[in-house]
């Protein structure tokens, strides 16, 4: 009988999809990155990464992306940004485009965008449109 499988964002590897092959086709992923994203500002960073690195961007990368313009948001509204500053701007909401769903975060820490849910199909990842 079949079993549908349900991992963690420590799923959405191309190495993984290599290792298990076809014990995976099914599998859903939910993840706070995905490269499939249709997004516009997603798909131009994917390919600028892509053309400098010369493979696909990680959730490392995509990551330090965002917090790199989490900072640089806060640095523009406050010079001199500090800890404190830079949480309250993580309970707002970024005007700016991130690559990941974890960019912005209500009073108990929640993120304010649900993960992105992937795929496996025909041996790679595909977003699961809602």
């Amino acid at each position: 009988r079949p079993v549908q499988l349900l991992g963690a964002s420590a799923w959405y590897t191309g190495d993984l999809l290599l290792r298990a092959g076809r014990y995976l086709e099914g599998a859903l992923v939910a993840t706070p990155f995905a490269a499939e994203d249709p997004r516009p500002g997603v798909r131009d960073w994917v390919a600028a990464f892509q053309r400098a690195a010369g493979r696909s961007p990680t959730a490392v990368e995509a990551f330090a992306h965002d917090a790199f313009g989490l900072l640089a948001a806060c640095v523009r509204e406050e010079p001199h940004c500090d800890r404190r500053a830079l949480i309250e701007r993580l309970r707002r909401p970024l005007e700016e485009p991130g690559v990941t769903t974890l960019r912005s975060f209500d009073a108990a820490g929640e993120p304010l965008e649900p993960p992105h849910l992937v795929a496996v199909r025909r041996g790679r990842f595909e977003l699961v449109v809602p």
